[in-house]
């Protein structure tokens, strides 16, 4: 049992940073308690559900090499995604009721399941014995009732180490969020436990009964994708690529409010902001130097020109905040963000999630100037 020993360790140590980084980027507290492992069969996984579930699948690579699995029923897809893009709690209660999974929450969610990814590979490098590597594919729906349990989608029919861990979001209790682990593959011995077929509980012990979903923006069963797939799209992009393409389609949409002079710098560090602040205030502007858990959606009400977002680095983690920032905007005003090392892949995810251009830092003060007057405008 050393080989589930070791996940159930690797899972153990991951809770703490779970809870943080997706906390931070909810702006909400995340609990998750000591997570939970069985052995359990493929028509065993299944028949725990009665309403539509979330799949996202983690290529394995490097000593080992397959698929594993994370599984969310829909309800707490929808939660997580709408709380990342900031829907009103009516609005958020009304999509979860109508089994609402549209594009925005599916991106939304997606960047989530993409920080989970990060931390189970920095997890499993600190604690696994083989070194392997994860990266997330496709994110697919799937409706419990109409699985083949022959078909090899949406998970092949073979043994799984299943490891579930129950989730609280700030107060609300949500279900349980799935991990399957091949048993094969994994080194494990399969031997399914008694018990391991239960309905999926609720909050109060009853069987969660998630809202039908309705036929708008969901993947029917057999599993398809919802949206791309998390497939590389080439090597880093050249500066020319990442800074002016993008604004060529995008920045038209973007309204300017002539009426404000304020600009919002949006930077987990003030030393990374200073470039644009110093620029902007030479252009007649006033800076508002703010960090990514500040309220930027009481602010953007007064009026702004428009946003600048600085990325340390861009990964997953500024993704999702670009999305979250997009939101709180509601795609009113130009957003430009500025990182360093971007590839083709992330330039268009930024386009995608709402920026109208993108700066390589670090970056002159010539072409800080540059970018504030194609988008921003003059004082």
């Amino acid at each position: 049992m050393k080989a589930r020993e070791t996940i159930d360790n690797t899972l153990d140590a991951a809770k703490l940073h779970l809870q943080k980084e997706v906390g931070d980027l909810l702006g909400h507290k995340v609990s998750l308690s000591d997570p939970r492992g069985r052995f359990i069969s493929k028509v065993n996984f299944f028949s725990r559900f009665e309403s539509k579930n979330v799949l996202v699948k983690f290529e394995v690579s490097g000593e080992l090499e397959g698929i594993i699995y994370l599984n969310f029923s829909m309800k707490d897809a929808i939660t997580l995604g709408g709380t990342l893009i900031m829907l009103p709690d009516a609005e958020l209660e009304a999509h979860i009721s109508k089994g609402e999974f549209g594009e925005d929450e599916a991106d939304a969610f997606g960047e989530i399941t993409n920080i989970i990814c990060g931390l189970y590979t920095k997890s499993f490098t600190e604690q696994f014995p083989q070194k392997i590597h994860f990266k997330k594919t496709d994110l697919v729906v799937f409706q419990p009732s109409e699985i083949d349990i022959d078909s090899p989608d949406p998970i092949p029919d073979v043994g799984y180490y299943l490891v579930s861990f129950p989730m609280v979001l700030g107060e609300k209790q949500l279900g349980e969020f799935d991990t399957l682990f091949p048993a094969e593959l994994f080194g494990m011995e399969f031997v399914e436990e008694q018990g391991v077929a239960e309905k999926v509980q609720g909050e109060e012990g009853e069987k969660q009964a998630e809202p039908a979903a309705s036929d708008d923006g969901i993947t029917e069963s057999p599993p398809t994708d919802v949206g791309a797939s998390e497939t590389e799209l080439g090597a880093p992009a050249a500066q020319e690529d990442a800074a002016v393409t993008p604004a060529q389609d995008v920045s038209a949409s973007a309204a300017i409010n002539q009426e404000s002079t304020r600009v919002i710098i949006l930077a987990d560090e003030v030393q990374d902001a200073q470039p644009f602040m110093s620029t902007l205030q030479e252009c007649g502007f006033e800076p508002n130097i703010m960090n990514f858990n500040d309220n930027i959606k009481d602010v953007v009400a007064q009026g702004v020109r428009g946003i600048f977002i600085i990325l340390n680095e861009v990964n997953e983690q500024g993704m999702a905040a670009l999305i979250k920032i997009s939101s709180a905007c509601s795609g009113g005003y130009p957003l430009v963000i500025a990182g360093p090392e971007w590839t083709r892949k992330t330039v268009m995810q930024a386009v995608k999630y709402g920026a109208c251009d993108i700066v390589m830092t670090p970056a002159s003060p010539d072409e800080i100037k540059g970018k504030i007057c194609q988008h921003f405008g003059s004082v």
